[in-house]
């Protein structure tokens, strides 16, 4: 799955048409649900050990997110069977309204959604931003006196970076245990995981960014803030870091995603050299 995002990244450079790779690892172990029912709610699809696409099937929200191969990329056919499959889903997690899918503005996938009578939301979900890594880029972002930005350290702070990350996401169901177990998994860089901290020793904003050597680029997801630290540089200071440390093992290109209308965020990412890409649109399946 990790081999089919970074493909598909390679083949729309600079500006991708899907998720990447450190969306998947991250929607992979994020909590204990995403952890215990992964494979309940994602499907592959295959012909001859050769992986054609996959779809992950979110029961809380009842979506579906589609990823098919390059040389797929649209096939009506495949993604018609790919939908079916997802209603069977829903109803196995007991949702019964109706099935909506996502797309990036003016990619194939997004064609083919209509094509298959899916209808356009009227906001967009969410919007990916980028920017690109230069060696002759000035990463610097000034801190408050006394704080200090670096990785997270030790197991007697992961209690308190879950907490903020709690802080930061209302509807977030990150857990210390998950937290544990995704500092153990593959693709995820304890150097790339980032708070800010200050001379309490408290921890006050966050970033967790994710490498991807194949396709030189880098993500951060999640990024977070406690509420009362906020508009303060330190966020802005901790993506910094983590542009700094993706551009010193290759990337060439960075990106974050964040809400449409979520001025903070967008604000916080333009002041880092961010810039809109593209946005996703969710789309309203009929039925049957």
């Amino acid at each position: 799955m990790l081999q089919l995002l970074s493909r598909r990244w390679l083949a729309a450079a600079p500006n991708p048409d899907d998720f990447h790779p450190g969306d998947l690892l991250w929607e992979r172990y994020k909590h204990e649900d995403a952890i215990s029912r992964w494979f309940e709610r994602v499907l592959l699809w295959e012909r001859d050990d050769r992986l054609l696409g996959f779809s992950m099937y979110f029961p809380k929200d009842g979506e579906v997110a589609l990823s098919l191969a390059s040389e797929l990329d649209g096939d009506t056919v495949l993604v018609g069977r790919m939908l079916e499959a997802a209603r069977g889903l829903a109803a196995h997690f007991g949702k019964s309204s109706p099935l909506i899918a996502s797309a990036f503005t003016g990619t194939a996938l997004e064609r083919a959604l209509r094509t298959l009578g899916g209808q356009p939301g009227d906001t967009p979900s969410f919007r990916m931003n980028g920017r690109a890594l230069r060696r002759e880029d000035a990463l610097d972002a000034p801190l408050p006196t006394g704080w200090m930005v670096r990785p997270v350290s030790a197991a007697s702070e992961y209690e308190q970076r879950v907490a903020v990350h709690l802080a930061s996401f209302e509807r977030s169901k990150v857990t210390v245990a998950a937290y544990e177990r995704m500092r153990q998994m593959p693709g995820y860089d304890p150097e790339l995981d980032l708070v800010a901290v200050g001379p309490d020793h408290a921890i006050a904003s966050f970033a967790l960014a994710w490498f991807d050597a194949e396709t030189k680029t880098g993500l951060f997801e999640p990024v977070g803030s406690l509420p009362d630290y906020r508009r303060q540089g330190l966020t802005r200071a901790v993506l910094t870091e983590g542009l700094r440390r993706l551009r010193a093992r290759g990337a060439t290109r960075a990106y974050v995603n964040c809400q449409e209308d979520s001025a903070a965020a967008i604000g916080l990412y333009e002041s880092v050299g961010f810039q809109p890409l593209q946005r996703l649109w969710p789309y309203t399946l009929p039925e049957g």
